[in-house]
């Protein structure tokens, strides 16, 4: 299968909805990182921080499913 989705999303921390029927939460911690939470019918499936380099070359993420 070869797919490709594009989204774009607010990082205010609010519920905003995806085509897949879930929701994501992303707040800016800093500069470099960022606080991802996605829900299915208000449960948390997963959350997640992204880290961006400080040479903005590598992006890290670590969470839990």
């Amino acid at each position: 299968m070869n797919w490709s989705v594009t989204n774009a999303y607010t990082a205010d921390g609010t519920d905003q909805p995806t085509q897949f029927g879930n929701t994501v939460a992303i707040t800016s911690v800093d500069a470099n990182n960022w606080k991802m939470v996605i829900k299915k019918d208000g449960r948390v499936l997963s959350s997640m921080t992204h880290t961006l380099s400080a040479d903005g070359k590598t992006q890290t993420i670590k969470g839990t499913a």
